[in-house]
């Protein structure tokens, strides 16, 4: 938004009274409508959880796979985009791809409970069978690193020479399968856990993630540039399949039956069947625009995709290939990881509500405002942060003062329409939430309050 030659503003939003707009509230949660309520509601917890990773809301949300509702979300490092579990479910590992670090995620407490650095933006990451080696790709180091689980310690790194991407351990721990996913890479490296040395194989063109075989004796990679689902012998590295999907393929998941997976296209926003015994597609179900990634349930009767053009976590029956919810998360979700947490949890957080409203001086001479206003079902909120977007652009960030609220100077832009909303990150005892969307528009004929 800018000031306009006559020193006014305009603010248009359809239906919005004195500048108010309805609210998105969030209860343990963004909004959940169409997916089955919310936590608070006083359902029995699971032992199961989906852990989202939300690249652009610097948090992973948490998802009960049973009765399929938003628990809450947990703030993470800057930009978050991959999930892993440990074997035992007791922690869950998080890439922040700006921060350069992993958060490390206690799912009893549902807290980060420690950050490991690591030397550039990581990738991926993978936790061994044991639970005690973290193996994580670098992207601009061309390396590995590899870090005590537990304590964090960065125990080596591994020189692969190349940018790398995706990482994958398999099954018996003994081999750790890396990927880069460019056009033409045509290679997969494969370290040898206790030695640490590399095999470098040739292999497809871009091949990019990785899944194995319930026992370990397949191991598959999408190859976007091939648009195949490419299967290889775990023991000699040579190629047994190629298994034409779709273009520009990125994710998979192995079901736990180990006879079919799921791969994600995600400009198309379709989800592929893959049946891997007889190494063929059978169809493929259409979630929306940015398909990104994809888990299974324990049980494999859900599949769990989150979907970066809506902001969910859409759910799939396995049986029937039908969209059964898609549950809101906070903004774009990348990575998705799901698995059995010990015990039942924290007490799910309050409910709150973030409402964003403008203001200006009436005669064009004051400077124009923006107000984030924050309350919980505790009342005012004191703590968290609450950021303002300008066109998806970080403008502004405050925390709330003694009555909830945050003002923000509006930024200067040029002239035309523009959308703001405000995103109040959430703490410990308060759950996040985003307003509605605000449109304003600015130009030289533009007055105060009207359009």
């Amino acid at each position: 938004m800018v000031r306009n030659r006559r020193g006014g503003w305009s603010a248009c939003a359809a239906g919005l009274a004195s500048a108010f707009l309805m609210t998105f509230l969030v209860a343990g949660g963004p909004a959940a409508a169409g997916a089955g309520g919310n936590a608070a509601a006083g359902s029995a917890p699971s032992r199961e959880r989906a852990y989202v990773a939300n690249s652009e809301s610097d948090a992973v949300s948490v998802i009960d796979t049973t009765t399929r509702t938003y628990l809450r979300s947990i703030r993470v490092g800057d930009n978050p985009e991959i999930v892993a579990f440990a074997p035992d479910g007791r922690r869950v590992y998080v890439t922040n791809q700006n921060s350069h670090d992993i958060s490390v995620i206690d799912t009893a407490l549902e807290r980060v409970v420690l950050t490991i650095p690591v030397d550039g933006p990581p990738s991926d990451v993978a936790v061994s069978p044991d639970g005690a080696r973290l193996y994580v790709t670098n992207l601009v180091s061309r390396d590995v690193t590899v870090a005590d689980a537990v304590t964090g310690r960065v125990i080596t790194t591994v020189p692969i020479g190349s940018p790398t991407s995706r990482v994958a351990v398999s099954p018996d721990g003994a081999r750790v399968y890396v990927t880069f996913g460019g056009r033409g890479t045509a290679t997969v490296w494969v370290i040898d856990t206790s030695t640490y040395l590399v095999t470098t194989v040739p292999f497809g063109n871009s091949p990019l993630d990785i899944a194995f075989s319930p026992d370990g004796r397949r191991v598959y990679f999408t190859d976007f540039a091939l648009g195949a689902v490419l299967m290889m012998d775990a023991l000699t590295y040579n190629l047994l399949a190629t298994i034409p999907v779709g273009p520009e393929i990125r994710s998979l998941a192995v079901a736990p039956s180990g006879s079919y997976a799921y791969v994600t296209e995600p400009q198309t926003g379709r989800v592929w069947v893959v049946d891997l015994v007889a190494e063929r597609s059978t169809g493929a179900v259409t979630v929306g625009n940015l398909a990104m990634d994809v888990a299974f349930t324990s049980d494999g009767a859900f599949a769990y995709v989150t979907v970066g053009g809506a902001n969910t976590a859409t759910v799939i029956d396995t049986a029937t290939r039908r969209i059964v919810t898609a549950i809101p998360v906070l903004i774009a979700p990348i990575g998705i990881a799901v698995g059995r947490v010990p015990g039942d949890g924290p007490v799910p957080p309050r409910s709150s509500v973030t409402v964003l409203y403008f203001s200006c001086d009436p005669s064009g001479r004051g400077a124009a405002t923006f107000t984030a206003a924050v309350t919980s079902t505790g009342g005012t909120v004191q703590a968290g942060t609450v950021r303002l977007f300008a066109d998806n652009t970080l403008v502004g960030t405050g925390r709330p003062d003694a009555g909830g609220r945050v003002r923000f100077t509006a930024p200067a832009l040029p002239d035309g329409d523009h959308q703001y909303a405000a995103f109040f990150s959430g703490t410990e005892q308060v759950a996040p939430s985003a307003s509605a969307t605000l449109v304003l528009r600015s130009g030289p004929d533009g007055a105060c309050g009207g359009c």
